[in-house]
């Protein structure tokens, strides 16, 4: 994850996640799941009307997600390679 310096920063990050979950991941308690359905101009006006602090708090919410979520993958990883030589050595 980058470092976010400013609300610009902020701003662009949002935006980009208010597309779409960048793992693809419906998660029922996210932040964005309802703005995701709303048009260019409402999600902007959405953005406008958020707080510095708020901002700060969805990006805090995506990028524990983000860690959880890879952390997950490596577990899932490393177990499909542990099947996969467990089966080869046979």
């Amino acid at each position: 994850m980058e470092q976010v310096k400013t609300e610009e920063q902020y701003n662009a990050i949002l935006i980009s996640l208010a597309y779409e979950c960048p793992l693809y991941i419906d998660n029922v308690n996210c932040p964005l799941k309802d703005v995701r359905l709303k048009n260019l101009y409402e999600k902007m006006k959405w953005l406008c009307n958020l707080s510095i602090a708020t901002k700060k708090t969805i990006y805090q919410y995506h990028t524990n997600c983000f860690s959880e979520h890879q952390a997950q993958d490596k577990i899932v990883c490393r177990q499909n390679q542990q099947t996969l030589s467990i089966n080869t050595a046979k």
